[in-house]
């Protein structure tokens, strides 16, 4: 499974919505299921932390502990990537980083899980989707 930014941050973030169904959903499968994103969920997680606790200490120590605890398979963003992921954004109007969790989805022949809508909407066009 492709696990997208909104997911993580819903679940280590309470009062986030979607919050108990992304901490329930990942205690569910992370066990059981390999779940994968694309590098940048590094960086978009940091941002989310920072921006909504207006800490940059708290945004670097969730970047630090995503990539430390192996939670998520991070996966490289090559240039055939990038590529798929701008054929996917203006095809089917994703936005930047949603297409490369879309595309990461689609080159492993993998579910996208999402809280966003918009992702989930459009992406399905494309891959299965599916809320936590």
């Amino acid at each position: 499974m492709v696990i997208d930014t909104s997911v993580f941050v819903a679940a280590f973030k309470p009062g986030e919505p979607g919050h108990h169904a992304s901490r329930a959903f990942l205690g569910r499968v992370s066990a059981t299921t390999q779940l994968f994103a694309p590098v940048v969920i590094v960086p978009e997680a940091a941002a989310a932390f920072s921006r909504g606790t207006g800490s940059a200490d708290i945004g670097r120590r969730f970047a630090e502990r995503l990539c430390a605890e192996r939670v998520v398979t991070l996966m490289p963003i090559t240039k055939p990537l990038a590529a798929r992921a701008a054929e996917l954004a203006a095809d089917h109007g994703l936005r930047g980083c949603d297409a490369l969790f879309v595309a990461v989805a689609e080159h492993l022949g993998a579910a996208l899980v999402t809280l966003d809508v918009d992702q989930r909407q459009r992406g399905a066009g494309v891959v299965a989707t599916q809320e936590p």
